[in-house]
């Protein structure tokens, strides 16, 4: 797929509605809408625009070497992509916020891109664990 050079814009703004949102109070007149909600949202609609179109540009090779084929090779080129950042950043927030104990009792969940469930299970945010949910959505939504 070529490289879209306005979708860098699109997400540069969700990147700040989600700042804003956690930034300022909720009652601040920059959080009239729900910008983080609306940010997320956002970088989910384009993340599914690009895995479908990446996979509609494959069809031809879909059609030659099969789906089980395509399948393994593109969970092959996000695992190389997200994981070795993914885990890198949990060690490093582990050493971080050791104080937190947040990551030695849900361990599970953050290394098993489950933290979504966690959050669910315990009604509350995860510390400076909780922005991991939505890599855990993305990487469901990979499997599903």
């Amino acid at each position: 797929m070529q490289y879209i050079k306005q979708f860098d814009s699109i997400r540069a703004l969700s990147i700040s509605l989600v700042l804003i949102s956690h930034w300022w109070p909720k009652d601040h007149l920059l959080n009239i809408t729900p910008n983080g909600a609306l940010g997320v949202d956002t970088f989910f609609v384009l993340s599914g625009f690009l895995i479908t179109s990446i996979l509609f540009q494959r069809k031809e090779e879909l059609d030659e070497k099969g789906l089980l084929f395509n399948l393994k090779n593109f969970l092959v080129r996000r695992t190389l992509r997200i994981f070795p950042i993914y885990y890198i950043l949990l060690t490093l927030l582990f050493i971080l916020d050791a104080r937190d104990g947040l990551l030695s009792t849900e361990y599970v969940y953050h290394f098993t891109y489950t933290s979504n469930f966690s959050i669910f299970k315990n009604e509350q945010l995860d510390g400076s664990f909780s922005h991991l949910w939505s890599l855990s959505v993305e990487e469901q939504f990979y499997l599903v």
